[in-house]
């Protein structure tokens, strides 16, 4: 609402792009030192003050698109090439399953919006660029499972890489339910299964309101029961996604209205790079869309950073606030 307010010219909100630019930058040589102290692990983060690698499956996607969105379209500068490089392998030293999808879909998906959309489809340059893609996402999946222990039959950094294998198991990973007891959630799939049952099951209140604000953050006053004696089940689980963290303690509409509100993000962004002329702020809302598109899909499965996040959730505040008042005065 700030940024709305100020009314900033083009050259102002370019440097604070710049500043944020330099910001994830800056994350790559931290993950180079941090790596080689520690090799692959998922605390290969950069200098943000976080608990786990949650942002290390969207940070590198999130540069990724707007370098090639200027690459296409601003700029062919093989600096934009090194540096998307570098955060691609920032996902692999950081050991995130996700990104062995990610990655692919990512691609194809900047293909679609920067090549396909932007100049149409040409017979011979897209069978090119499409095979390119497949052999670029096949070398990044197998780097994955190559290094990633979940992944490969030997458990270990350096196994064999069996593409089915791999697959079949960040499948199960995402499905699981803790070996022990079936009731209590473990994978993302597994802990969405048993909020929505526990939500149909206490009724339509709960179900549609939620269990209140709050309902989902640990006690520091009860040390023997720090949840809510329903939820403890759900609260233990890593699976927790955006969605449940919404649903269970705002209910339903909140997890709706989340939604819309990043779908019509989306629409603004996709509305701004079919309109815009500029090839910069084309370029930047090219990046966006993707940008949306992460944080839509990151809600409805995978971790409570779209909603939750004081890191990476005001840049995206701050780029959709851009995003809506384009075209901006020189």
């Amino acid at each position: 609402m700030a940024l709305i307010n100020l009314n900033l010219n083009k050259k102002q909100i370019v440097l604070i792009n710049k500043f944020l630019f330099l910001l994830f930058i800056i994350q790559l040589p931290v993950v180079a030192y941090k790596f080689s102290i520690q090799g692959f692990a998922e605390e290969n983060i950069g200098t943000y003050a976080i608990k786990g690698g949650g942002l290390t499956t969207m940070i590198p996607i999130v540069a990724i698109a707007y370098m090639m969105a200027w690459y296409f379209l601003v700029k062919r500068s093989n600096w934009y090439i090194i540096l998307s490089v570098c955060f691609i392998l920032w996902g692999i030293v950081g050991q995130k399953v996700a990104l062995l999808f990610l990655f692919p879909i990512t691609f194809f998906c900047l293909y679609y919006i920067l090549i396909i959309r932007n100049s149409g489809f040409h017979f011979v340059r897209d069978i090119s660029l499409s095979t390119t893609i497949l052999l670029m996402s096949a070398v990044v999946v197998a780097a994955f499972i190559y290094t990633e222990p979940r992944l490969n039959r030997e458990r270990t950094i350096g196994g064999k890489i069996d593409f089915n294998y791999a697959f079949n198991n960040a499948s199960k990973y995402t499905t699981s339910e803790l070996p022990t007891d079936a009731r209590f959630g473990a994978g993302r799939t597994a802990t969405t299964k048993l909020a929505i049952k526990q939500l149909v099951n206490d009724g339509f209140n709960n179900f549609v309101f939620g269990y209140g604000p709050g309902a989902m953050t640990p006690s520091v006053l009860n040390k023997s029961n720090r949840y809510d004696s329903r939820l403890w089940k759900i609260s233990g689980s890593y699976g927790i996604t955006g969605l449940v963290y919404i649903w269970i303690e705002y209910g339903v509409f909140a997890v709706f209205l989340f939604c819309v509100l990043f779908l019509l993000f989306l629409k603004e962004s996709w509305y701004c790079y079919n309109i815009e002329l500029d090839p910069y702020w084309k370029s930047f809302a090219a990046g966006s869309i993707i940008f949306c598109l992460l944080n839509l899909f990151i809600f409805l499965t995978y971790n409570i950073n779209p909603v939750a996040d004081d890191t990476l959730l005001p840049v995206f505040y701050y780029v959709m606030a851009v995003i809506h008042i384009l075209p901006v005065k020189d």
